[in-house]
């Protein structure tokens, strides 16, 4: 799952979004600064998700495709 620059999600802290990710589990991001790529694994609750941040996530694809899509935030 890519967070995009329009995506409700982007530039909010996991704990802000915690009531909207109930049933997903965030177990990593790809952070992509240039050509670098950072690594954050079992993220907390102070990441702030940033645009074009690859997340690695648990959940059914249904409460995925709910809580990403523009209409779930």
């Amino acid at each position: 799952m890519i967070v995009k620059k329009d995506n409700p999600c982007c530039e909010k802290s996991i704990r802000d979004l915690k009531p909207q990710l109930e049933e997903v589990l965030i177990l990593a991001i790809y952070r992509r600064a240039g050509r670098k790529t950072q690594f954050i694994g079992a993220p907390n609750g102070d990441v702030i998700l940033k645009v074009n941040d690859e997340l690695i996530c648990y959940a059914k694809e249904d409460a995925i495709s709910k809580i990403f899509s523009h209409k779930a935030l």
